[in-house]
């Protein structure tokens, strides 16, 4: 069997999993317990040892949410909101985690995390494969941010993975989709797509096109019988609702290709604040019945022991409820010797969830409004349900009450789908054209622009008064009107411009977003034909801090900054 050399690997707030092709069919890969998916936890044992998956007293989980992202009061309410069992800390402005190791206090980055997590998929993944492997495409949030992708491949060179692309989650679905979907041409055509192995949740329907799919290579194929002709462009919303975060895309789909048109999403919206409101819930009727304050109790320890396991209580009662119209909860011993039981029924449960539900609708919309030249809710064609969070039948009721007569695609387990298609772009077989999540925007001292859907971006500018020497580019990434609102991704200065009229100067500036939705900015004097230069010293000065701990991490990096860098004037910094 032919493995791909390259894995396919979701990275979660909550779960993750890797995955990958093998000339026929993509394997979801299971861990030592026989699970598809790992809990993204990671316990620090000792100084040298680490567990992944597992949780133990002193676990780090949701570096996710952390990751690439600067230090801030926001992140300090967020911990007390999600009741962190370890401390958010500040580490050169960014975000870092606080833990103690042997009663040793200890700083670790959230790429550190990660990179333990991609080090545990990436074993599992060489036992199963019975080789090694060291290249991968991962996804991320299609709303993350220039810093939040840096930081991920960061994360994966860490753990010794050569990171061929940083793929959007929502697009990843959507492969999934085409392979899956037994009335799309993707099947008829290409038999390296026709097949996938997965869970119970795949459609049996695809299976069975699968074993009659044609050997059809798509660069020989009668032009005649084009993909596109086979089947009618539709758009598609992926609704992507998972433990932390909420991606919303729009697709057009026509044969083999798949173009995203909008993305819009919340990255503080997920499964897991749900289950923080339940347990606020919970605390409440806990004080109610005992008269025991879980939330103000002196003995830290035990308080966050207890919410330890009533947290896991909620997050299993939420995945029962989205099954049944009622259901238990009963916790053994759960503060102090006191036993706890109580009952939620669904409509309970939507009750006190609605908080979260309410954020549901807001990126949709925006979704809707960013394609270029409008769309309407009607024109939407199927929505496919991507992420555990959207099996909640009240999620479900709501799309369906926006979206009326549209399909809910269901045939694909939301837990898998991103991986397996991490997996099938690994294997490059299919055309994908992605977008800038959010637009890029220069402001000079006079000028401000921002991009639109596409990849790469040029805007001229002029000197703004007589006989200037310098102008200065600040780069910014959001959609606020004023520049100083949005997410300040770096600023550098275009020097030794000949000293002319104003207006006389023209400077060209060029925005490029690689296939890993890495940001790259280059400056050109027309008249002069001068260039900006990437020295170490610009990298050094614009990149966001590397928290890498070790010399040799450190050597690894800076050479990938290095060759991804080449020809290019200046790179924004996250």
């Amino acid at each position: 069997m032919g493995y791909c050399d390259t894995i396919g690997i979701d990275l979660g707030t909550t779960r993750s999993s890797v995955a990958v092709w093998d000339g026929t069919q993509v394997h979801v890969i299971a861990n030592e317990s026989g699970d598809n998916t790992t809990p993204s936890w990671v316990t620090y044992c000792s100084s040298n040892s680490r567990r992944v998956g597992k949780y133990i007293h002193g676990t780090v989980y949701h570096a996710k949410r952390l990751i690439g992202r600067p230090f801030s009061q926001d992140l300090i309410e967020e911990k007390a909101a999600l009741h962190w069992p370890f401390n958010v800390v500040d580490q050169d402005g960014n975000a870092a985690i606080g833990i103690k190791v042997e009663d040793e206090d200890k700083i670790v980055s959230p790429e550190e995390i990660a990179a333990a997590i991609l080090s545990y998929l990436k074993r599992i993944a060489e036992e199963y494969i019975g080789r090694a492997v060291d290249k991968a495409v991962i996804t991320v949030p299609a709303y993350f941010s220039d810093s939040q992708r840096q930081a991920t491949r960061d994360a994966g060179l860490i753990a010794g993975l050569e990171v061929r692309r940083i793929l959007n989650e929502p697009t990843a679905a959507a492969l999934a989709f085409g392979v899956l979907e037994p009335e799309h041409p993707i099947l008829k055509s290409v038999s390296a797509l026709a097949k996938i192995e997965t869970s119970t949740e795949a459609s049996p329907a695809a299976e069975e096109a699968a074993s009659n799919a044609e050997n059809t290579n798509p660069d020989t194929a009668d032009p005649e019988g084009s993909l596109e002709e086979a089947v009618a462009e539709h758009n598609m919303l992926v609704f992507d609702f998972g433990g932390g975060t909420l991606d919303v895309t729009i697709m057009k789909i026509s044969g083999m290709s798949f173009k995203v048109r909008s993305t819009d999403g919340d990255m503080q919206v997920g499964g897991e604040d749900i289950d923080a409101l339940l347990v606020q819930h919970f605390v409440k009727v806990f004080r109610a019945k005992t008269g025991v304050d879980l939330e103000g109790h002196a003995d830290e320890a035990k308080r966050l022991k207890a919410y330890k396991k009533l947290t896991q209580a909620c997050a299993q009662l939420k995945v029962e409820l989205s099954r049944v119209m009622e259901s238990d909860m009963c916790i053994d011993d759960m503060f102090d010797g006191i036993d706890f039981e109580t009952s939620l029924t669904r409509k309970e449960f939507e009750e006190i969830a609605q908080p979260v539900f309410a954020k549901l609708q807001d990126p949709i919309d925006r979704a809707l409004h960013k394609v270029h030249g409008g769309i309407e809710r009607t024109d939407i064609d199927k929505i496919l349900l991507v992420g555990g969070s959207s099996r909640i039948p009240r999620v479900q009721e709501m799309l369906q009450e926006m979206f009326p007569g549209t399909e809910l695609c269901r045939r694909i387990n939301p837990d898998e789908a991103i991986v397996i298609g991490a997996a099938i772009e690994a294997s490059r077989t299919v055309d994908m054209i992605d977008v800038v999540p959010r637009p890029l925007c220069i402001a000079t001292a006079n000028h401000r622009d921002s991009s639109s859907e596409g990849v790469s971006y040029t805007e001229c500018f002029a000197n703004s008064r007589d006989d200037q020497t310098c102008i200065t580019l600040r780069i910014c990434e959001g959609e606020a009107e004023f520049f100083d609102d949005n997410v300040k991704l770096g600023v550098f200065e275009v020097t030794d411009i000949p000293p002319r009229p104003r207006g006389q100067v023209t400077i060209k500036v060029n925005m490029k977003v690689d296939s890993n939705g890495i940001l790259s900015v280059a400056a050109k004097v027309d008249q002069t034909g001068q260039e900006m230069e990437v020295t170490e010293i610009l990298i050094q000065k614009y990149f966001r801090k590397s928290k890498l701990r070790t010399r040799d991490m450190r050597r690894t990096l800076n050479h990938d900054k290095l060759r991804v860098l080449t020809g290019v004037s200046f790179v924004a910094s996250g």
